[in-house]
C-alpha cells in the first residue's frame, strides 16, 4: 500500500448479496464485473491511514503414506513472512510442502496448447497480485512452472527454497521472486519488476531469467507494459515483450506484444480493440504461459447490458455481445477469421439463458507445427439454459435442432454434447451437487506425431461431484469425484497433402479408450490463524489403451474406479507463531 505515512487514504468499496439457490444478487454501487472499468465503479471512501509491522513464522510437519506403492514419507519446512510497514512486506518459504491439499481439476487434452491451471498454493496465491502480468500476447509468470513436472520426467519437481518480495516508495513500485528447485534437473527461476504509478498512467519493467541444466538451456525475458486511463471511459493496455533464450549453443531472440484498447461509451454501449503480434521465437514458457507463438491478430468487440425491462418480463436482465476476430500466422496463412454474436439473459426466477451464433470462414490449423491443414468454414448454434435443478448445453455445427419442452436438446451435427449439474444446499453448512456430462463427436482429429493425424468417431462421458459440509467454525469436510471416459473408435489415418487437405494414407490407426480418475476426501480443523490440521485422502490415475472388446463408454467409465496409480493418505500440521 503506498504513501501509507498519509494521514488519510482512499479506497473502494463493493457489496454483493448473492441468493445461491434462485442466483439472485444485488449490490452496492451499481458495478458490474462483465464491464471494463468494474474496479473504478467502486464506491469510493476515505478512511484514517494506519501503521501496522507483522512478523510471523509458520513451521510445517506432513507425513503421508503411498498405499499404492507401500511406502511413507516425512517432510518439515517453513514459511516466513515480514511486514516492516505498509509499505513493504517479503516472504519466504523453505523446504516448501506443496502437496495436493487440494486437488486439481481433472483435464483429458489431446490439443497442441498446454492447459492452463490455477495455483491454489499459499505462497503462490497470496501477495501475488503484483507479479501478475498478462500482457496482450502472453504471461510473464505461470506460477505453476514452479515446482510443477521435473525436466528430466521424473515426476513434480522439489523446491529447496523460494522467496518474492514487493513494495513502493512513493509511486515507484518493486516486486523481487526468486526460487530454486532440488537435484539435477532442478530449474532456477527469477523474476523482478518495477512500476511507476500515476494517477491516469502505470507503467512497468519486467525481467525475467530461468535456467535449466537439464536441457542446457538458458532463457531471459524483458517487457515494457503500460495502463493508460485518459478518462472515465477510455482504458488502453499496451506491451512490447523480447525473448533471448540459448539451448545447448543454439540461439533465438524474438518479439511480441500488442494493444488492447477498452471504450466505455456514454449509455448501455462498450467496445473493445485487440491488436496482437507474437512472431515466431518468442517464447515465455520458461516461467510464462504463452498458448502459441507466431501469429497477427485483429479483433473488435462491442456490446451492452439492458438491465431496466418490464416488470412483466420474465427477464431480469439481456447483456449483447458481438466479435469479429482474424488471425493469421507471418507467413500470411489465415487461422481464423470469425463473426459471432451472443445474448446473455438473467431470468427473473434465477436461471439464465445463453445463446451464442458464429461463422467460421475457411482457415488452417497449424497446431503442432508439423504440417498446416486446411479447415472448411463452419456455422455454429449454443444454447444454454440453466436453472437450479439442470443445465443442458448443445453446440451445434452445420445443423438444425430444435429445444423440447422436456429441455431435451435433438439434434443431426457433427459434435453435440448435454450436460446436468443439480447442485442441492441443506442448510448453510451443507452442498452437494452431482454432474453429468456427455459428448458425441463424428469426426475428432487427433494428431499421432509427425505430419500423421488420426480421425475417430468419439463418445465421452464424465461424472462429477462436490460434498462440503462446514461442520462448525473450526471443522470442514469436502469431498470432490471426476470421473472421465473416452471411447475413441478409428476411421482412417490422414496426412496433409501439399495444399493442407488431410488425404487418406496406408498407416494403421487403432481404436482407443481413455480412463481417468480424482478422487478427494479432505478434512481440515482450525487451530487458529493461518494454522491448521489437514486429514486428506487422495487416489486416481490415467489410462489410455488399444480397445480390444469394443466396451462402450458407460463400461469403460465404470471401470474407471478400478485406476488406483495414486493412492494416498497424509496429515499436514501447520502452526503460525506471530511474536508480537
Amino acid at each position: 500500500m503506498k504513501n501509507s505515512g498519509t494521514q488519510t487514504r482512499t479506497i473502494g468499496v463493493f457489496f454483493s448479496r448473492v441468493i445461491a439457490v434462485t442466483g439472485e444478487r444485488w449490490a452496492y454501487p451499481n458495478a458490474v464485473w462483465t464491464r471494463p472499468r468494474y474496479l473504478n465503479d467502486f464506491h469510493r471512501i476515505d478512511i484514517p491511514q494506519f501503521s501496522s509491522s507483522l512478523f510471523s513464522f509458520t513451521p510445517y510437519l506432513v507425513a503421508s503414506r503411498d498405499i499404492a506403492n507401500d511406502g511413507s514419507e516425512y517432510k518439515a519446512g517453513m514459511d516466513l513472512f515480514w511486514k516492516p510497514s505498509g509499505d513493504h512486506q517479503f516472504a519466504a518459504t523453505i523446504n516448501p510442502d506443496f502437496g495436493q491439499v487440494e486437488s486439481d481439476q481433472l483435464v483429458v487434452n489431446f490439443d497442441a496448447i498446454e492447459t492452463f491451471y490455477t495455483d491454489k498454493r499459499p505462497f503462490f496465491t497470496e501477495n501475488q497480485a503484483y507479479f501478475e502480468v498478462n500482457n496482450p500476447g502472453g504471461q510473464l509468470f505461470y506460477t505453476r512452472r514452479v515446482g510443477g513436472p521435473s525436466d528430466d520426467g521424473a515426476g513434480a519437481a522439489n523446491i529447496d527454497a523460494a522467496v518474492k518480495a514487493n513494495g513502493s516508495f512513493g509511486d515507484l513500485g518493486y516486486g523481487v521472486f526468486a526460487a530454486s528447485e532440488d537435484g539435477e534437473a532442478g530449474r532456477d527461476f527469477l523474476m523482478a519488476r518495477a512500476t511507476h504509478v500515476s494517477d491516469d498512467l502505470t507503467l512497468g519493467f519486467t525481467q525475467t531469467h530461468v535456467d535449466r541444466p537439464f536441457f542446457d538451456r538458458i532463457a531471459d525475458v524483458g517487457s515494457i507494459d503500460a495502463r493508460w486511463r485518459p478518462n472515465a471511459q477510455w482504458s488502453v493496455q499496451a506491451a512490447l515483450m523480447h525473448s533471448d533464450t540459448e539451448t545447448a549453443g543454439v540461439s533465438k531472440r524474438d518479439f511480441g506484444g500488442g494493444v488492447i484498447a477498452d471504450w466505455d461509451m456514454p449509455g448501455p454501449w462498450r467496445q473493445q480493440y485487440f491488436l496482437i503480434h507474437v512472431r515466431n521465437d518468442m517464447e515465455l514458457n520458461d516461467l510464462g504461459f504463452q498458448d502459441r507463438n507466431n501469429f497477427l491478430r485483429a479483433e473488435w468487440e462491442s456490446g451492452y447490458r439492458q438491465d431496466n425491462l418490464p416488470a412483466e418480463s420474465m427477464f431480469a436482465s439481456h447483456q449483447y455481445e458481438f466479435e469479429v476476430q482474424r488471425q493469421t500466422d507471418d507467413h500470411g496463412l489465415t487461422l481464423r477469421e470469425s463473426y459471432a454474436a451472443m445474448r446473455q439473459s438473467e431470468v427473473r426466477d434465477g436461471g439464465n439463458m445463453f445463446l451464442l451464433a458464429r461463422y467460421l470462414r475457411p482457415a488452417w490449423d497449424d497446431p503442432d507445427l508439423h504440417a498446416a491443414m486446411a479447415q472448411s468454414g463452419a456455422r455454429a448454434a449454443q444454447p444454454s439454459l440453466s436453472n437450479v435443478p439442470c443445465r443442458v448445453k448443445a453446440p451445434v455445427g452445420s445443423a438444425g435442432m430444435r429445444i423440447s419442452k422436456s429441455r431435451q436438446i435433438c439434434m443431426t451435427a457433427i459434435t453435440c454434447m448435454a450436460a446436468c449439474n443439480p447442485r442441492f444446499h441443506i442448510g448453510d453448512r451443507f452442498d452437494i451437487d452431482v454432474g453429468l456430462f456427455g459428448m458425441h463427436q463424428q469426426d475428432w482429429v487427433v494428431w499421432q506425431g509427425g505430419s500423421n493425424f488420426g480421425r475417430f468417431k468419439a463418445e465421452r462421458a464424465e461424472l462429477s461431484s462436490n460434498l462440503n459440509w462446514f461442520i462448525d467454525d473450526t471443522q470442514e469436510l469436502r469431498i470432490k469425484l471426476q470421473a472421465i471416459a473416452i471411447d475413441a473408435e478409428a476411421i482412417a489415418m490422414r496426412t496433409p497433402d501439399s495444399n493442407g487437405s488431410l488425404v487418406a494414407t496406408a498407416s494403421s490407426l487403432s481404436d482407443f479408450s481413455v480412463r481417468n480418475l480424482g478422487f478427494q476426501i479432505r478434512y481440515r480443523y482450525k487451530l487458529g490463524p493461518l494454522s491448521d490440521v489437514f486429514a486428506v485422502y487422495s487416489r486416481g490415475g490415467f489410462e489410455r489403451e488399444n480397445l480390444q472388446s469394443g466396451d462402450s463408454v458407460g463400461v469403460i467409465l465404470g471401470d474407471t474406479f478400478a485406476l488406483d496409480q495414486d493412492d494416498q493418505f497424509l496429515v499436514k500440521l501447520a502452526y503460525r507463531f506471530a511474536p508480537s
